[in-house]
């Protein structure tokens, strides 16, 4: 019995004067949808290791540059990106190593703001990571950035480092899909 959890989609590449090979170019993780606000503005969350097409798009849209290597073993990556009908509204990142993780980014946007997008996210990405044997999360965000108040509100700490303060939160049981204090607005 083999069980398959995910699909990649391999692109072949030719560079010019070398091998050519394959690398992957997007993923989809078998699991039943995850739609949130039936009834109303309808926000779907995919998860993935890699960005999709539609996210790297969206980002680059927005003058955002997001990473697409992959982080070297033992780090795998986390990729969340929220649709409303059908279009990318937002998008989080990260990468896990065995119980750490970290949050790289946040972006929502710019008409999607301050309706909790953000928050479901993040929030997927929390559950993302305890699933897969996380136990915390660092924000690879300082204190003052835009996304900070929204993670203090779920939760998050602040706590010292070399280099200033980051953002942290502990994962438990009770945390997993919870959208926090700010998912009912």
């Amino acid at each position: 019995t083999v069980e398959i959890d995910r699909l990649h989609l391999l692109v072949q590449v030719v560079p010019e004067g070398g091998r050519r090979h394959w690398v992957p170019s997007a993923d989809v993780v078998f699991e039943p949808r995850r739609v949130i606000g039936t009834g109303g503005a309808e926000l779907e969350l995919t998860l993935s290791e890699l960005a999709d097409p539609d996210a790297r798009r969206f980002l680059a849209e927005n003058d955002w540059l997001a990473p697409v290597p992959l982080p070297l073993p033992p780090w795998r990556s986390v990729w969340v990106v929220g649709r409303s009908e059908g279009r990318v509204v937002g998008v989080a990142w990260g990468a896990q190593a065995g119980r750490g993780a970290t949050l790289e980014e946040v972006f929502v946007a710019a008409e999607a703001r301050r309706q909790g997008v953000g928050n479901h996210l993040v929030a997927a990405l929390e559950h993302d990571v305890a699933r897969h044997g996380g136990a915390v999360v660092e924000a690879a965000v300082s204190a003052d950035h835009p996304v900070a108040a929204s993670l203090l509100a779920r939760g998050w700490t602040e706590r010292p480092g070399p280099g200033g303060s980051r953002l942290w939160r502990a994962l438990g049981p009770d945390d997993l899909g919870s959208a926090g204090p700010m998912g009912a607005r």
